[in-house]
């Protein structure tokens, strides 16, 4: 796909169905419509999200074309929006840009206590390096926090991971949370 035009970019497609996705990728190919797909919260999630080992969390992308295409875009892509299954919306609006994003909380599986609140590139980066213990729970060590940082982490998260863990030897789990 070439680079996108200067023009401002309009959503005309969203689903949190990974089977879909190709189909109308290659619907916009086979016209010629430039276009760009994106994790519903940042640009370069779903690169990131396709390469993770899948946990419980959605994986919402939508497909961006210029505003002059827009409507060409939408026709090829309805018979897609009907695909969905069951009760479950076929087409989301786009989201309203002054609403807040959703908030990742990390939590102390034990005591439920909160440990941060952390971006989604301090997501990425704790499923990058962690194998989970369980559906989006981690077992944290001081030395996994040392790793962490070694690898180059976000020293805000590292700094909150270091706290929750302290000096207990025997470590925490810790759980992610999206709200």
């Amino acid at each position: 796909m070439a680079e996108m035009p200067d023009s401002p970019l309009v959503q005309v497609f969203r689903t949190d169905d990974p089977a879909l996705l190709p189909l109308a990728t290659m619907a916009l190919d086979g016209e010629g419509i430039e276009y760009q797909v994106r994790h519903a919260g940042t640009e370069d999630s779903f690169e990131w999200q396709m390469s993770q080992t899948p946990t419980t969390r959605p994986v919402v992308v939508e497909i961006v074309v210029a505003g002059d295409v827009a409507a060409r875009a939408r026709d090829l892509l309805v018979d897609l929006e009907g695909s969905a299954p069951a009760g479950a919306p076929a087409f989301v609006p786009a989201a309203d840009p002054s609403a807040d994003p959703p908030t990742v909380t990390l939590e102390d599986v034990e005591s439920g206590l909160p440990i941060a609140t952390i971006s989604e590139s301090q997501l990425q980066e704790l499923t990058t390096h962690l194998e989970e213990e369980k559906p989006q729970q981690y077992y944290m060590t001081p030395e996994t926090v040392e790793m962490l940082q070694d690898a180059g982490a976000d020293a805000t998260l590292v700094a909150a991971l270091r706290e929750s863990v302290g000096s207990r030897s025997g470590g925490v789990s810790v759980r992610w949370i999206v709200r």
